[in-house]
């Protein structure tokens, strides 16, 4: 399935683009046990305080994720759009990626249909 077979118009799209960008709060009770909620500002302020930890080789691994809204559309919200990031610093070495995913509702739950990595210059 291509990004052309999800949406059935520009409607949709206008949705999807217009909700993601809309501020979200998750609930804990949204997530499995052992994944813990963090505000992004005490993120960035750990990472910088961990900087020289991760020099010195005291820190070996620190990783974050971070997903958008998700936004729900289609006949019966059957699709759902996220945008995800994800950061590692391994050994005082950092990367990461950026993508756009889309899910199809399924009997069986939740399917990928299609993701993007996006590449940032």
């Amino acid at each position: 399935m291509s990004i052309l077979d999800v949406f059935s118009g520009g409607d949709e799209f206008q949705k999807v683009l217009q909700e993601s960008f809309e501020k979200y709060t998750f609930q804990k009770s949204y997530l499995s046990s052992g994944i813990q909620l963090l505000d992004r500002k005490y993120i960035h302020q750990a990472l910088l305080s961990q900087t020289d930890s991760l020099k010195e080789d005291k820190l070996r691994f620190l990783e974050f994720y971070e997903i958008s809204k998700p936004v729900f559309f289609g006949e019966a919200d059957r699709f759902c759009f996220l945008y995800r990031s994800y950061v590692s610093y391994h050994w005082g070495i950092g990367s990461g990626s950026n993508a756009i995913s889309i899910y199809k509702r399924t009997d069986q739950g939740w399917n990928e249909v299609v993701t993007f990595g996006l590449i940032m210059y």
